[in-house]
């Protein structure tokens, strides 16, 4: 940038725009750096016919790096205040007397938070050292820039002295950004309104220069030639608006692109519609482009290229186009409103005629056409979309002029636009919707019809070259409209329906509909998950209880606990009305109805000190929704428990009908247990070691691995040790932060110390370890056999070919990474949070039950691990609450006899489950035909196996095929 700058001359000058606003302390040098920055990128624009400001910096706040976002993409924009140009415009010309002025560096008055400036940092332009500086005040170019300044602009014009509120009113409705536009009505307002601005302004610390008028007064002088007005061009000395057509700078080139058509469109900036007309050809000729499926740089065809340049060449005479700047404004002031349609596009025009003493005056406000869409529509419906358009440009100028009151007639030349405004019936959906809107901007709008040829806005719907525009003076508004009102066109309007009208009749389709009743019940329409139900229907009674109550005993804020509970109580009762019409229709079951109504199961241990859930649990159907997500909830709150577990822990509240059917089937469609229980065919299996199955205390004989890593919160590994009871299956969790030995040395001592010392540890050699695990090699199981040997404990390693050796842990470690797998998913803990889930995992593991679990109230509860680690109650023993010397015998008498009892269910029912052995069929497949299937081999992980499903099997081969 600086050598393209001392290239052209202009780097000392441009150095010089930031010497002076450092003096003016718009920028600040910096020496500090920090990492909560951002740079903004400059480069200088140059503008010689700039009266007050050559040469300037311009700060690119959309600059981004790839894939980053920019410094405009994360500002909030804030909404728009800004004055639409039009309407500013039509208030300009309403008055006699015109004013223009600015703000000096109007941006440059806002200050900028300290803590803020760091992220409008840039570099001072220097090609020898680095320097750098920070903007203290607002920056043009960042997105938030404008509503600031507008902000402030109308907080300072609110709160002004009540003598100064009438300026101060219009001056909100005057400004446009920093550039003020204004009019009045004669030379003393001309120098009140001048002088009030000022002061004004001036309290806020903004200057308002260079003021221009077409009447010199006390404070301007007087002004001629032409001077720039938000974007066109006010000629003082006539008091004529003229467009800017900037085309010299636009070199035209041999090839001729989409890219450069729509550049030199946008040169010819038109506000208020004045050269419609003549931008709408080459406007036509870009859709066709788009017809074509042409890129932005492609050549076009001559078709296209010929029309362009010949409206290219004659381009420049629009600069020759002037209308009068003023609008007489009195109460003989009628709007007119013209709108025409054709093919390819749609028109219309506002036109003001006014009485005066010089005679009947006409003159254009606004105009505005649009291309018709690529879809093509009738010419009907162009019309009536132009008589759309024209009721919204209309609207907007009579709240520009601030005069609803006055008289506006609608103009067009469609017979069918006509019929559907008059008649009232069933249009189509595209016809009534434009009718509405026009009704509503103009109930009692008066439509009239117009011939063809006469009317103005067939010029701009059409289209036509430039030359043609300036010597059609189609801008003068036609002849007739000046003329008495009796000599304007009258026509009789069509009273019957032609085959164009009729076509947009609303059609009237007859079909027979069977109703059926509808088996999704109101509250799972649109939940699916167990708990925002319940909410649902909380929200739903908090209503309803509201409504009931008066305004200060309304319940509001978030849903307490007890407002779920009565939800929960009003479903179950609901759904058991539904289902059990009377407690006969529950065959083989004895049950009863509690405080709340609700139908429970009456079981045979009611003498039993527990919860009355569990004593008397509530009886819930098995094809019910609710049924279905209560079991869903459980599941998923227990890290996808299996069939076995969650059973165990719904019977603690609910009495399912069919309960392991509906348990199996919820488990079964669950996608992620589906993926993850997904197993290759099994072998015959083996006969148990012999420290699998003698009698020990829990954790005498022990098998330990590690499964991870585990990642914690900033990138740190971890991995989790587990000790399983080779026995009673129980598990015991550790987290460790490394590898190294002294690191496992202190997870063993802490399980020695928590459940006992063990006899025989199993484990492996970590030779046997894949992929990730090969980490596990940083452990020296020497030295940990050699501290082993001090403690007085076996320790076994199992052969590193022979993995099935370390089943019954690794078992355990399988359904550990289950519940983390399906329950954490990507998320990232601390070290504290992630050792609290493997607290849980262990409570949820112990918890299984071992044996099966029996339908039947009478049979006793199912085994679990936790049975032999916790305490045994001995609540229900009365005689033992008197505390004598036969007390702690019958304690431990009766302590030892329910262990006895506990160890020999397990031998019968556990033990006795394991003597059946059953032969693996080789020639058989252990995968059903539409069974989830994981693709992959041995060293891919599970979680990194691509989805499959059995499809079919080759008969000749054996071969499975399945799709991914």
């Amino acid at each position: 940038m600086c050598e393209r700058a001392q290239w052209n001359g202009l780097l000392d000058d441009y150095k010089a725009v930031f010497k002076e606003w450092e003096e003016l302390k718009i920028i600040e040098k910096i020496d500090c750096e920090n990492e909560t920055s951002h740079f903004l990128p400059h480069r200088p624009v140059v503008k010689t016919d700039s009266i007050t400001t050559k040469i300037r910096p311009v700060f690119d706040a959309s600059a981004r790096e790839t894939g980053k976002n920019s410094l405009n993409d994360l500002l909030y924009k804030g909404p728009n205040l800004i004055e639409q140009i039009p309407d500013i415009i039509d208030r300009f010309r309403s008055y006699p007397i015109g004013i223009s002025a600015d703000i000096e560096k109007a941006f440059l008055q806002l200050g900028i938070a300290p803590e803020h400036r760091d992220f409008l940092r840039f570099f001072y332009p220097t090609e020898n050292e680095e320097i750098i500086y920070r903007h203290s005040r607002v920056v043009f170019g960042v997105s938030s820039s404008p509503f600031l300044l507008v902000a402030a602009l109308s907080h300072l014009l609110e709160h002004v002295p009540a003598e100064d509120s009438e300026i101060a009113d219009k001056l909100k409705l005057s400004f446009y950004v920093d550039n003020c536009v204004a009019g009045v009505s004669d030379g003393t307002q001309q120098e009140k309104f001048i002088l009030k601005a000022r002061e004004i302004l001036s309290r806020g610390c903004f200057n308002l220069r260079n003021w221009e008028s077409n009447v010199e007064c006390k404070y301007i002088s007087k002004s001629t030639g032409t001077t720039k007005l938000l974007g066109i061009l006010w000629d003082l000395d006539k008091d004529v608006l003229k467009c800017r057509v900037c085309v010299e700078d636009l070199k035209i080139d041999s090839n001729i692109t989409r890219r450069f058509i729509l550049a030199a469109v946008q040169r010819i900036f038109d506000p208020l519609g004045i050269l419609c007309s003549a931008t709408l050809p080459p406007k036509i000729l870009l859709q066709n482009t788009w017809k074509l499926k042409l890129s932005w740089d492609s050549t076009l065809p001559d078709d296209i290229v010929k029309p362009f340049l010949k409206w290219w060449g004659e381009v420049v005479k629009l600069s020759d186009i002037e209308i009068p700047r003023h609008l007489e404004i009195n109460d003989t002031m009628q709007m007119h409103v013209f709108v025409d349609a054709c093919k390819e596009a749609y028109a219309t025009c506002i036109f003001l005629r006014t009485d005066t003493s010089q005679g009947v005056k006409v003159v254009l406000v606004r105009a505005k056409s649009r291309v018709a869409p690529l879809k093509q529509a009738t010419i009907p419906r162009l019309e009536l979309m132009a008589c759309c358009i024209g009721a919204r440009l209309a609207h907007s100028v009579q709240q520009a002029l601030n005069i609803t009151e006055m008289e506006t007639i609608f103009w067009s030349d469609s017979m069918v636009a006509l019929y559907w405004l008059r008649e009232k019936g069933g249009w189509s959906v595209f016809v009534s919707n434009r009718i509405k809107e026009i009704k509503t901007l103009f109930p009692n709008g008066e439509w009239r019809h117009v011939p063809g040829k006469i009317n103005p806005a067939d010029l701009i719907s059409r289209g036509c070259s430039p030359s043609h525009l300036v010597e059609s003076h189609w801008w003068e508004g036609p002849l007739w409209l000046v003329e008495s009102p009796d000599n304007w066109p009258v026509t009789e309007l069509i009273n019957c329906e032609t085959s164009e009208i009729s076509s947009e009749r609303k059609k009237v389709r007859l079909c027979n509909l069977n109703l059926s009743e509808e088996k999704i019940p109101w509250y799972a329409r649109k939940f699916s998950k167990f708990h925002s139900i319940l909410r649902l229907v909380a929200w739903v009674l908090r209503f309803i209880n509201n409504v009931r109550s008066r305004i200060n005993e309304r319940k509001r804020g978030q849903l307490t606990v007890e407002e779920i509970e009565s939800a929960e109580i009003q479903l179950i009762r609901s759904i058991q009305a539904q289902s059990f019409p009377d407690e006969k229709s529950i065959p083989n079951m004895c049950v009863f109805r509690d405080e709340n109504n609700i139908i429970r199961v009456k079981t045979r241990i009611t003498e039993r000190i527990d919860t009355s859930n569990f004593l008397s649990p509530i009886l819930l159907p098995n094809n019910c929704i609710f049924t279905q997500r209560l079991v869903e909830h459980f599941h998923i709150e227990n890290y996808h428990a299996g069939t076995q577990l969650l059973l165990s822990i719904l019977r603690e509240k609910y009495w399912i009908l069919g309960d392991r059917r509906t348990v199996r089937k919820i488990w079964n469609a669950c996608v992620r247990c589906r993926r993850f229980k997904s197993k290759s065919p099994t072998a015959d299996p083996v006969s148990l070691p012999a420290d699998r199955v003698k009698d020990a205390a829990v954790f005498e004989v022990v098998g330990v691995d590690l499964a991870g890593p585990l990642y914690i919160k900033r990138g740190t590994k971890v991995w989790a040790v587990l000790y399983t009871c080779a026995l009673y299956r129980a598990l015991h969790l550790e987290l460790v932060s490394s590898l190294s030995t002294d690191a496992f040395l202190l997870s063993f001592r802490r399980f020695v110390d928590r459940r006992g010392r063990p006899r025989i540890i199993y484990s492996d050699n970590g030779t046997n370890f894949r992929g990730a695990y090969n980490e596990l090699a940083a452990i020296d199981w020497n030295e940990v056999s050699r501290y082993a040997e001090i403690q007085r404990i076996t320790w076994k390693f199992i052969p590193p070919t022979d993995a099935w050796w370390g089943g019954f842990w690794e078992r355990l470690v399988r359904t550990v990474k289950e519940l983390l797998r399906r329950t954490l998913g990507k998320a990232i803990f601390t070290y504290e949070e992630l050792l609290t889930i493997l607290c849980e995992c262990e409570k949820v593991v112990n918890s299984r039950p071992l044996t099966y679990l029996s339908e039947d109230m009478q049979d006793l509860a199912p085994i679990t691990p936790a049975m032999f680690l916790f305490d045994i109650s001995t609540a229900e023993v009365k005689d033992l609450d008197v505390r004598d010397a036969n007390h702690f015998r019958k304690s431990l008498r009766f302590r030892a006899k329910v262990i006895e009892e506990l160890r020999k269910r397990f031998r019968n029912e556990y033990l006795g489950q394991l003597i059946q052995r059953q032969k693996q069929d080789p020639q058989s497949s252990n995968i059903c035909e539409g069974d989830i299937v994981l693709i992959g081999d041995d060293v891919k992980k599970t979680s990194s196996m691509a989805f499959g499903s059995r499809n079919r099997t080759d008969s000749r081969k054996g071969w499975t095929s399945e799709n991914c």
